[in-house]
């Protein structure tokens, strides 16, 4: 099947490198096989009343292989994401937003790829991210 399919182009990009653990994650996102998570943030949003409303984490990941292969990967990879032209963002290489499985209509994940760094940010409502990585109108 296709998502048999995928799962092996997935495998084989990674060439028997672990993927990096994106600790808080809410959904599936994935990572690229081999690269360093550098840096991570929290942060959201609130109401007018101070409620929260959204519930935002950020990794950096740092790669070493060619940006093309990167690029691969989350094309095999993010199944339904929209791709922008990297003209379309100075700077990078490739730019996705993708609505994963389960995902509410303000949920959503960016994969931003540039020469050797990938930013994954994902946007999840708020109390459903667990851990200290939580932002709940702190």
């Amino acid at each position: 099947s296709l998502r048999i399919l995928v799962l092996a182009m997935l495998l084989a990009v990674g060439c028997g490198r672990t993927a990096p653990a994106l600790n808080g994650a809410v959904f599936a996102v994935p990572a690229y096989p081999g690269a360093e998570v550098r840096d991570t943030l929290s942060a959201g949003t609130t109401d007018r009343h101070g409620q929260p409303v959204t519930d935002t984490q950020t990794w950096w990941l740092r790669f070493t292989d060619p940006p093309e292969k990167v690029v691969a990967f989350y094309d095999a990879g993010l199944p339904g994401a929209r791709k922008f032209p990297s003209s379309e963002v100075p700077g990078t290489v490739a730019r996705y937003e993708w609505k994963p499985s389960g995902a509410s209509a303000e949920e959503s994940v960016t994969v931003i790829i540039s020469a050797q760094d990938i930013q994954i940010s994902e946007i999840a409502r708020p109390g459903k991210r667990t851990g200290a990585t939580s932002w709940a109108g702190k």
